[in-house]
């Protein structure tokens, strides 16, 4: 048995003869419906809701594999830009050394133009708790895990509250 119902169309369905069952008579057809007939139509939707679920679950398979295959791949590019981010700034690194060394301010060719300057000051910070306060940043987070703690001990705080979470599908 095959179903080329949507997910949305079986639970119309299951919910359709829901109504059915409860007043015997199918509010489009008005027309009169037996309980084993009610009770076959049952077992032929929760078929197709079964099929249906099996088969979205392979789908959610194939889907969860690309995704993992993908960030893999991700993965393995990434280390590949790392890879060149080091030697480009080892190349840079030893070119800057190059200069200095032999006191080469520019070189240029039609192709590449290089130039040898002095970079911005940049901030080092030796001891942060000496800095005064206007130069410090603070950022205030919640602690979930304590306020987890302390509600389900039954200790009201303010401003938090325990929320159920949601429905949890596993497909092994």
């Amino acid at each position: 048995m095959t179903t080329n119902k949507s997910m949305y169309d079986l639970a119309e369905d299951y919910r359709r003869l829901l109504a059915i069952a409860e007043d015997g008579i199918d509010e489009e057809t008005g027309e009169v419906i037996g309980q084993h007939a009610v009770s076959a139509a049952f077992d032929y939707i929760r078929d197709n809701v079964k099929e249906k679920v099996v088969g979205v679950a392979q789908v959610i398979k194939r889907i969860s594999a690309q995704e993992e295959e993908i960030s893999d791949e991700v993965s393995r590019l990434q280390r590949r830009v790392n890879s060149l981010r080091m030697a480009r700034e080892s190349l840079k690194s030893r070119l800057i050394s190059l200069m200095e060394a032999t006191d080469t301010k520019k070189a240029m060719t039609p192709y590449v133009s290089v130039s040898l300057g002095k970079s911005s000051l940049s901030v080092v910070v030796d001891d942060v708790n000496v800095l005064p306060y206007s130069c410090k940043r603070v950022k205030i987070e919640p602690n979930k895990v304590e306020i987890k703690s302390m509600l389900d001990k039954g200790i009201s705080v303010d401003g938090a509250r325990l929320k159920p979470g949601k429905l949890r599908l596993t497909i092994r």
